[in-house]
């Protein structure tokens, strides 16, 4: 007896089969990249909106530290190292929990290392840049820029005193007197 003739409709090497199964790896190798992109751009964002919050929320301490004798640029580093710490203690969280769920997807992951030191090194840059913009971009302005201009040496232009007759109230107070015999 003889077998009866079935058409092949698709003919294909094991190379090319082989090509197939893999695109769709790296589709979802590509989506998880896009993700983490994302991922790391909001967290650059969320972590310069936090520090710069908590730099405007303080500036009535900085006023204080200034007026008791401590420089613009004592102020700066007192900033510059709080937030150098909460960089460090989030760094660590971040890159344990990253490094735990990259070794879970290590099958995922071919040709990398869950633990890629052009990786790991480039998102800590990242956001220790973005700390660093946000810490000096905020502190510079809440203490007046003065740290900034005297470290690079430009000579800022000073607004003479406003002069004073006792019982005047400057007109930048924003306090009009009244007529003499008004009560308002």
């Amino acid at each position: 007896t003889q077998a009866q003739a079935v058409p092949i409709d698709y003919l294909n090497t094991l190379d090319a089969a082989l090509a197939v199964a893999a695109s769709s790896d790296y589709a979802i190798i590509g989506m998880l990249a896009g993700f983490a992109l994302l991922a790391l751009a909001l967290a650059s964002t969320g972590l310069f909106g936090v520090v710069s919050y908590g730099v405007a929320q303080r500036s009535a301490e900085f006023g204080t530290r200034m007026a008791l004798g401590a420089r613009a640029s004592d102020v700066v580093r007192l900033v510059a190292r709080e937030a150098a710490m909460m960089l460090a203690v989030g760094l660590t969280i971040g890159l344990a929990g990253g490094i735990a769920v990259a070794s879970m997807m290590g099958s995922v992951l071919e040709g990398l290392s869950p633990t890629d030191p052009l990786t790991l090194g480039s998102v800590i840059a990242l956001l220790s840049l973005v700390t660093l913009t946000a810490t000096a971009d905020r502190a510079t302005y809440q203490v007046g820029d003065t740290a900034l201009v005297s470290s690079l040496g430009i000579q800022r232009a000073i607004r003479p005193p406003v002069k004073r007759t006792a019982g005047s109230v400057p007109a930048s107070a924003g306090i009009q007197a009244s007529p003499a015999g008004s009560m308002y």
